[in-house]
């Protein structure tokens, strides 16, 4: 029980304190930034299974919505997509190196953008145009980086258990 709530309590530090990097201006080159809730989605799928990850995902997507200036709902449903999508790509590609997750960080990279721009195209809103691809190529190459760093970090401060969640 003690090590069930140590485990959670850890949890909530990290996602307050990616939110608050997220959506600061620390990391921000050319109005880009990395996007640590979607490598931390991805990474508790990998480490939960695909169910639990899309949970996650959804109520992480509604805390990302609720800070940011995108349609409630649009981050919890891009979050909860792309854990349901890792989760079909698990059954066919092993993911298990941080290689066949960086690949997979860039697939998701550019389906969240795809998914942006056809919310943003059916509500008609106002997209960013060329610098839409500068903007996504430049997200790729932030989330590599840190993705790679978080890959080999989160599980060393979780220290998860399996019979934790």
């Amino acid at each position: 029980m003690k090590n069930t709530v140590f485990f959670y309590v850890k949890l909530i530090l990290l996602i307050i304190i990616l939110l608050t990097l997220q959506s600061s201006a620390i990391f921000s080159i050319f109005e880009v930034n990395p996007d640590f809730i979607l490598i931390l989605t991805l990474l508790f799928n990998l480490e939960f299974g695909e169910y639990k990850g899309m949970f996650f995902g959804f109520i992480i997507g509604l805390l990302e919505d609720s800070v940011s200036s995108v349609f409630l709902g649009l981050n919890s449903f891009v979050l909860t997509f792309l854990s349901w999508f890792l989760g079909l790509y698990k059954k066919y590609i092993f993911v298990s190196d941080v290689f066949s997750f960086s690949v997979f960080l860039i697939i998701a990279t550019i389906i969240k953008y795809v998914l942006y721009v056809f919310f943003y195209w059916i509500f008609h809103t106002e997209l960013l145009g060329w610098f839409l691809i500068v903007k996504l190529a430049g997200e790729i190459i932030y989330n590599l980086l840190f993705g790679t760093g978080l890959y080999y970090l989160i599980p060393f401060i979780l220290k998860r258990r399996s019979e934790i969640f």
